[in-house]
C-alpha cells in the first residue's frame, strides 16, 4: 500500500508541466524498492453448516370420495280428474201457497187453588137441613151420629157430600146425606170474595124416651 501511495503521488507530480521539465533537467532518479509486508495467510475456510436432515414426508391420505346423491326423481304429474258435466236443472215444481199458521190460542188461566177446609163454626146455615128419621130405624131403635164432609160452593150450595164418619146404620147415613142436600149456607167470604170451602158437620139421630 505504501508503494502504491508513492506511485500515485509521483504520477500526480508528473502531470504538472514544470515538474516534468524539472525532472528532465534534474539528476538521475534513484528509487528504493521496499519489500512489501508479507501478506497474512487467508483465514481457514469456515466449514459449511451441516445440511438439515431430510424430513420424512408423511404420505397424505387421499380425501374420501363422497358419492354425490342421486338426482331427485321427477315428481309424478298430478292426476287430474275431469269433473262430469253439470246435470241439467230439475224442472221447477209448482210451489204451493204458504198458508199462515193459525195464531196460537191464549193459554188458559191457571186452575184455581183447591178449596180449603174450614171449621163448622166458620159457616152459617141460610136453610138448615130437613132431617127425616127413617120409620124403620125408629121401630128398630137405631140411633147414632153421622159426620158429613160437605163442599160448599161460592153460592152456598152443597156441591158435594161425603160420609166422613158413619153412624153404624146405613139407613141413618142415607137419611143424613138426603137432609144435607136440601140445606143452604151463607157464601164463605175471604177478602170480599166468595170462596168454595170444605166443612165437616155432624147430624145426630136420637129417639125420645
Amino acid at each position: 500500500m505504501i508503494v502504491a501511495a508513492h506511485i500515485a503521488a509521483g504520477w500526480a507530480l508528473l502531470q504538472l508541466a514544470p515538474v516534468r521539465q524539472a525532472i528532465g533537467a534534474s539528476i538521475p532518479l534513484f528509487v528504493d524498492l521496499i519489500e512489501p509486508a508479507p501478506v497474512p495467510p487467508p483465514p481457514a475456510p469456515v466449514p459449511p453448516p451441516p445440511a438439515p436432515a431430510p424430513r420424512k414426508e408423511t404420505p397424505k391420505k387421499p380425501a374420501p370420495v363422497v358419492a354425490a346423491p342421486p338426482p331427485p326423481e321427477p315428481a309424478p304429474a298430478p292426476f287430474e280428474v275431469e269433473a262430469p258435466p253439470p246435470e241439467p236443472p230439475a224442472p221447477a215444481e209448482a210451489t204451493e201457497p204458504v198458508v199462515a199458521a193459525p195464531a196460537a190460542e191464549p193459554a188458559p188461566p191457571p186452575p184455581p187453588a183447591p178449596p180449603k177446609t174450614v171449621l163448622a163454626s166458620e159457616v152459617q146455615y141460610q136453610k138448615a137441613p130437613a132431617i127425616v128419621y127413617p120409620l124403620t130405624s125408629r121401630r128398630l131403635r137405631e140411633e147414632g151420629m153421622v159426620t158429613l164432609r160437605v163442599l160448599i160452593d161460592p153460592q152456598g150450595r152443597p156441591a158435594r157430600i161425603e160420609i166422613h164418619k158413619s153412624s153404624g146404620f146405613q139407613r141413618l147415613d142415607d137419611a143424613a146425606v138426603s137432609a144435607m142436600r136440601s140445606a143452604r149456607f151463607k157464601p164463605y167470604m175471604e177478602d170480599g170474595q166468595p170462596l168454595a170451602v170444605w166443612v165437616q158437620t155432624p147430624i145426630r139421630f136420637a129417639l125420645e124416651n
